[in-house]
């Protein structure tokens, strides 16, 4: 605990590159009480999780596969062989 409290949070590279790919793979909306600006800072979009979902149905092709994630920062998702 003393290391972290030092040092703060760091995300390993794994993590960081696993993030990153879901960022470049999937259209990710952040509704949060966290500012815009920072949000982009991390390369996330600030939005209305409702607002999001209603866009993404409107404007689909066909159904589109939504997943809404509450406490996302402890989350991690896979897709699985099929």
């Amino acid at each position: 605990m003393l290391e972290f409290e030092q040092m703060g949070f760091r995300m390993g590279a794994h993590k960081a590159f696993l993030f990153s790919r879901t960022l470049t793979r999937f259209e990710v909306v952040v509704d949060s009480d966290m500012d815009a600006e920072t949000l982009a800072e991390c390369h996330l979009r600030k939005g209305d999780a409702q607002a999001a979902v209603d866009g993404w149905i409107r404007t689909a092709v066909k159904p589109p596969r939504i997943a809404v994630v509450p406490n996302a920062n402890t989350t991690y998702f896979y897709r699985a062989a099929r």
